[in-house]
């Protein structure tokens, strides 16, 4: 697959458990830094490239997310888009997941959306049902909504 175009949709299409999860931690993003991708090889865990907004550049090997001693990659190798961390985060609630990546999902999503659910709720008694929705890829959100309404 050399020279793949990496857009949201195609980010979508690799398999590696939880790889998108892995740049995610790597990137530490703020709003403005950029995750370029490698166009070369097969596309199941391309290389990349974070790019902050001071044009200071981390490049990492991935397979195993590791900082590649090499430095910096050729502009020729990577995506043109670069994407940021909402848009990598987004793709990847949609990804089949593990369940450690999806705890880290659901806390996040929980903390940052506690006032849509009502005071007593105690998302405790979800927590199995949720982590088993999101770890089959279905939006964290979703995910909640579900478990919530069908408790079992």
């Amino acid at each position: 697959m050399s020279g793949i175009i990496w857009t949201l949709e195609t980010l979508k299409t690799i398999e590696q458990l939880d790889y998108l999860w892995r740049v995610i931690e790597n990137s530490d993003l703020n709003e403005q830094d950029s995750v370029y991708f490698g166009i070369k090889g097969e596309g199941h865990s391309p290389n990349y490239l974070i790019k902050n907004i001071n044009g200071e550049k981390k490049a990492y090997k991935g397979l195993s997310h590791t900082l590649d001693p090499e430095g910096d990659y050729n502009p020729n190798n990577l995506s043109q888009q670069g994407f940021s961390q909402e848009e990598l985060k987004s793709v990847f609630d949609q990804q089949s997941k593990s369940p450690n990546a999806a705890k880290a999902l659901m806390l996040e999503y929980w903390k940052a959306n506690k006032e849509r659910f009502p005071p007593n709720l105690e998302v405790g008694k979800y927590r199995s049902k949720i982590i088993e929705l999101s770890t089959k890829g279905i939006p964290i959100a979703r995910s909640f909504d579900l478990a919530i309404s069908n408790p079992d």
